[in-house]
């Protein structure tokens, strides 16, 4: 009986191990195909982030060239008209001194 009691604990101890074992070698492979998944979707995250920042840095680019043409058409326009007034001043004091 006692015999029997140890063999049967024995067998349960060795079902246990290797329940243990497979579940451990299950759950190691089911975490290396979740870091490979992970790593692939974090990889076209980046190629994603890295298109995108490429594009706003060119359209920043197109912005401000085109902030600077508007500048200087702005500038452009007012010494057009500073000198448009100069000369309207001018005329009106010559008008006056005589």
């Amino acid at each position: 009986m006692r015999l029997l009691s140890l063999v049967e604990e024995s067998s349960s101890q060795q079902a246990l191990a290797l329940a243990e074992e497979g579940f451990a070698r299950r759950l190691a492979e089911t975490e290396m195909r979740f870091e490979r998944r992970l790593a692939e979707e974090l990889g076209a995250v980046n190629e994603r982030l890295t298109a995108l920042d490429k594009r706003l840095t060119e359209e920043v680019a197109k912005v401000r060239t085109e902030l600077a043409d508007v500048r200087a058409d702005i500038l452009k326009w007012m010494f057009l008209f500073w000198i448009g007034q100069a000369a309207v001043m001018a005329t009106l004091l010559s008008y006056f001194r005589h």
